[in-house]
């Protein structure tokens, strides 16, 4: 598509939206940018700023719900049948997937509806649960249904979820079982013939975008009914099908057309407290942000901690953290003056701790990598162990690994090719542009280095903008009309910038 009619697409479509409110966004399988259906998808489809994110639900053979569009895995590179293997066989296989985008994502596993349900919670995005036939969940056999909404309701979700199926009879038994919980019918070619069904059952309905015509929309509306559809991925087929009404919009790629609001990074924490400590981080967690960036580095007995210098001298310290102990650290009281406020008394803080703090608050971990003891340039020994951590606190498929240092980012792509990785950068950026985009890295430029061409450019290669460190509100607001996707500050409070 032309730049000029995609313009003119985006502006058609932002003048429709003043007359009535846009479509709901679904991301499909999550998102386009990662293998579909896994944590990493969902993760990026939320990043987006999707409304809605879709699931695919099968069963196992040891009876866990789990989420997969297909009955095998053969297509995402694996080998296993879903309702013959268990949730340890499946979760063993390690995904691939070519993209519409003709990227090809690799690393990612399968992800359990528990998981999914969790990250739509975390990340404030409402679950769609669409549920493929299976095993007491089809037409004449409804047993495992009740267990399903017991799940959903387990994860706080029952109010909130939107359950999709294409079985009549799974809709009669929702219906008269579980009225408090939404369901929609996909009926795709079958609208028509199945039309007089569906308006007795006051369901509303997820049609094919190929199946509709121009009347369809309107009769639906006619029946107080809404339409949803699947799947839209171009500006001119949005914006025929706004024109007609649509309610909601199934999407691999579409950002949502209204302005979205970036999400927000507190700068090593927050700027109330001394930086990268628990102080700063509960702080910045009570403050509203969606991630909390933290720096890394490895004591002399092998424990990663949190500091940003190599010693602790800045902030009323006199130690080098490489040669110190984790106790002989965590002696020192540290004291700390931000823009005339002296705060003192807090300690360093470990990564445990760190990480702690973030599943405490659900607020998701920016790990800025420092030049340390086996995680540098020339020594990644212990990179697995910090990889391990992440993992063992639940942060795998959702924390953020961000550093300047290229030859450990590509150690982290090779390896654990599912993390979420960005390149830390500032007026040099475009000398590195060609290797993020091979190395699928998102970026974190220094904001002064950033304009509307930077972001376009990264967009345009379907990878995510951070930029740092911002603390005016009228940059933040320039930033925002750029379309960037994080930002980091020190002292903007997300609860009280326009907006949100």
């Amino acid at each position: 598509m032309k730049k000029p009619f995609l313009l003119t697409l985006i502006m058609l479509i932002g003048s429709l939206l003043t007359q009535a409110a846009r479509p709901v966004y679904i991301g499909r399988r999550g998102s386009m940018y990662a293998v579909e259906n896994t944590p990493r998808a969902f993760n990026r489809g939320a990043d987006k700023g999707y409304d809605m994110l879709e699931a695919h639900v099968r069963l196992s053979a040891d009876s866990v719900f789990v989420v997969s569009h297909d009955g095998k895995t053969n297509r995402l590179g694996g080998n296993l049948k879903v309702d013959k293997a268990t949730l340890e066989q499946l979760q063993s296989e390690v995904y691939t997937q070519q993209r519409e985008d003709s990227v090809t994502y690799t690393g990612d596993r399968l992800c359990t509806v528990a998981d999914f349900l969790d990250i739509c919670n975390t990340r404030g995005v409402r679950p769609l649960l669409h549920l493929k036939t299976i095993a007491g969940i089809k037409d004449g056999d409804c047993s495992m249904v009740p267990a399903l909404i017991d799940l959903v309701e387990q994860h706080g979700n029952r109010g909130n979820v939107l359950i999709l199926t294409s079985m009549q009879g799974v809709v009669d038994y929702m219906q008269q079982n579980y009225p408090d919980v939404e369901v929609w019918f996909q009926a795709d070619g079958k609208w028509r013939e199945l039309f007089d069904w569906i308006v007795e059952r006051g369901v509303n309905v997820d049609i094919q975008k190929e199946a509709l015509d121009s009347t369809t929309i309107a009769r639906f509306h006619d029946k107080g009914l809404k339409v949803m559809t699947w799947t839209v991925n171009s500006l001119a087929d949005l914006y025929d099908l706004h024109k007609q009404g649509i309610d909601y919009v199934i999407t691999d790629c579409l950002d949502p057309v209204e302005p979205r609001m970036p999400l927000m990074v507190g700068h090593r924490g927050c700027g109330f407290g001394v930086e990268n400590t628990a102080e700063a981080f509960i702080q910045g967690a009570e403050m509203g942000f969606n991630y909390l960036e933290c720096d890394i580095r490895v004591t002399a007995d092998g424990v990663i901690v949190i500091s940003h210098d190599e010693t602790t001298n800045r902030v009323g310290g006199n130690l080098k953290v490489a040669d110190a102990t984790l106790e002989q650290l965590k002696a020192e009281r540290y004291t700390q003056t931000r823009r005339d406020v002296t705060y003192t008394g807090s300690t360093i803080c470990t990564l445990a701790e760190y990480l702690d703090i973030c599943r405490q608050y659900k607020v998701f971990p920016v790990i800025e990598l420092k030049w340390s003891t086996g995680i540098n340039n020339d020594d990644f020994s212990n990179i697995p162990a910090l990889v391990d951590l992440i993992e063992s606190k639940g942060f795998r498929n959702s924390c953020i690994i961000l550093t300047s240092m290229k030859k450990v980012l590509d150690n982290f792509r090779t390896l654990y090719p599912d993390m979420q990785l960005q390149f830390l950068t500032a007026e040099y950026w475009a000398n590195h542009f060609d290797w993020t985009v091979e190395k699928r890295l998102d970026v974190d430029v220094n904001h002064n280095y950033v304009d509307e061409g930077l972001v376009n450019l990264y967009h345009d290669n379907n990878l995510l903008v951070n930029t740092w460190t911002v603390n005016s509100l009228e940059r933040y607001l320039e930033l925002t009309r750029m379309g960037v996707d994080f930002v980091t500050t020190d002292v903007l409070a997300p609860r009280s910038l326009p907006g949100r």
